[in-house]
């Protein structure tokens, strides 16, 4: 654009010096040029923040329930020590609340700074409301912790757990971390060392009406899981669209779905959107999970894309980095077909990765608490967002393909294959069955 401008104003100077009506043709099509370029620099709704076509945002829309959001912006949150310090800085500038909403605290330095902190800002008369699986949590002494705070009025600890037997099965497994109804933190990770330290997980920084979708969420698990616990709901309608739940203005341009799946209700619309998002791909499907047991529905839609040609790759732990051997079998079963068709497999070096990310296209994304195994699709209750446009796609592109690169991670081939048919073919088989009840 710059060279662009230099090459236009010579054009014109000349023109006014010798008044050819050749160069004043010029000028017109200088002109025509000028204001092209000028559509592309500032008009970048399409090819950077690019919306989904009418059909795809159609169907989203049918399965999240509710209408895009327009005007959102995120901040990728890869390093784990940035992450955690991120979450520190929205805790000590908190006003009015804090709510946070995770399967667990591990019992650590990492928990116990983060769960000092909220104490400070409870002193302060900042309301904080935290959400944890209780069956996830049993056995941490940190639930003592959790007690010990409980005692202050505006700090509230909630450990889910069906009253149901038969429902106990069903895990509460999404992820927020909400500032004010303002700024929030999305994506996969807990709270402990594993995930600020060690792991390899995603999240992403948000501000924008995608925040106050979140709340919605948010508020309505809380109040929910008071109704189940036959505890009263501590907020009324009004302080809730006055503090928690309000429209946001807009922060940036990306345009956003929030998905909420609850299976304990037969609902599953977060693995639905999954094999629509990999149905719909055009070029190229990454996915990128710590636990790879496909659906028959998922596997069916990686199957057709590679049927007609499409790239598909997938990131998921190895044997060595998993935190669940017997996951591991269970995603092994599925190796040889899907490198047989072409399905191209990385599996990570060294520590655990966490993450929980679907690219689509280069165009657009998805990321959240949602694992591609069965328990994710049809037990655990997950949140994910979509995040559409080319500019944010970059940036997780270049993500996973530093995660793909050699010293991170090995690429299956035959000569794995035949390694783990020789070494562990029973085991894989056994633990498959197991999870073919589902």
């Amino acid at each position: 654009f710059k060279h662009f401008m230099q090459i236009a104003t010579e054009v014109i100077s000349v023109s006014i010096l010798v008044g050819d009506r050749m160069m004043q043709r010029y000028i017109s099509v200088v002109g025509f040029l000028f204001v092209s370029c000028i559509s592309m620099v500032f008009d970048d709704t399409d090819e950077e923040y690019g919306a989904l076509s009418p059909e795809s945002q159609q169907k989203i829309e049918q399965l999240a329930e509710k209408k895009i959001t327009d005007g959102n912006e995120y901040e990728l949150l890869i390093d784990p020590g940035s992450a955690f310090q991120r979450r520190l800085e929205l805790i000590k500038k908190a006003q009015h609340h804090i709510n946070i909403q995770v399967l667990f605290f591990e019992n650590n330095e990492t928990s116990k700074t983060i769960l000092r902190e909220l104490k400070k800002k409870a002193e302060q008369g900042v309301i904080v409301n935290i959400i944890v699986d209780g069956i996830s949590q049993i056995g941490t002494d940190i639930t003592l912790s959790f007690t010990e705070l409980t005692s202050q009025n505006n700090f509230r600890v909630l450990l889910y757990t069906s009253n149901n037997i038969a429902d106990q099965n069903f895990r509460i497994h999404e992820k927020f971390f909400l500032i004010d109804g303002k700024e929030a933190i999305f994506g996969g990770r807990n709270i402990g060392d594993s995930y600020f330290v060690t792991w390899r997980d995603t999240d992403v920084y948000a501000q924008g009406p995608i925040v106050s979708r979140m709340e919605e969420e948010f508020m309505r698990n809380l109040s929910h899981f008071h109704e189940v616990a036959g505890a009263k709901f501590p907020y009324t309608q009004q302080e809730i669209s006055e503090h928690f739940i309000f429209q946001q203005p807009k922060k940036g341009k990306y345009q956003s779905h929030l998905l909420c799946s609850r299976p304990i209700e037969k609902d599953t619309k977060v693995h639905d959107l999954y094999v629509f998002a990999i149905t719909s791909a055009l070029e190229k499907v990454i996915i990128e999970t710590p636990y790879f047991v496909p659906t028959k529905e998922i596997l069916n839609a990686i199957m057709a894309q590679r049927d007609s040609n499409k790239e598909v790759i997938i990131i998921t732990n190895s044997l060595e980095s998993i935190d669940t051997q017997d996951t591991f079998f269970a995603s092994a079963y599925y190796f040889p077909q899907l490198y047989q068709a072409g399905v191209k497999i990385f599996l990570k070096k060294g520590h655990a990765m966490h993450s929980k990310v679907m690219l689509i296209d280069d165009n657009w994304t998805t990321l959240g608490s949602y694992n591609v195994d069965y328990r994710s699709s049809f037990l655990n209750s997950e949140c994910i967002i979509t995040i559409n446009g080319k500019n944010f796609a970059k940036q997780i592109s270049s993500m996973l393909e530093t995660d793909m690169e050699v010293e991170n991670t090995f690429q299956v081939d035959e000569s794995f294959l035949a390694k783990m048919k020789e070494e562990y073919a029973g085991k894989i088989l056994t633990i498959h069955l197991i999870e073919s009840q589902f």
